[in-house]
């Protein structure tokens, strides 16, 4: 699964993804143009909760994944270079 994650997370990147989930990325990197660690999410504008978890598993319920986030977070705000270690 996290090397199906970092092929996907690259090809999003490669593609220019769109839309509110961004790719894993390393802190300060315009646009998620440097993979991150495996399993860390920053935050870029736009991004939710949900949008982040519809991200990480796009083919399943995603209700226990944001709920997972949520308790990682601490809240369900998110500020853009915030970094979540996702489970």
């Amino acid at each position: 699964a996290g090397a199906a994650l970092c092929i996907w997370a690259g090809a999003r990147t490669t593609l220019g993804g769109a839309g509110g989930g961004g790719p894993l990325s390393a802190a300060g990197a315009p646009g998620g143009s440097r993979p991150a660690a495996a399993g860390v999410w920053v935050v870029r504008p736009g991004d939710t909760l949900w949008s982040i978890a519809e991200s990480v598993d796009p083919s399943g319920d995603v209700r226990p994944l944001v709920d997972r986030l949520a308790a990682e977070v601490g809240s369900t705000s998110l500020y853009p270079g915030e970094r979540i270690s996702l489970p």
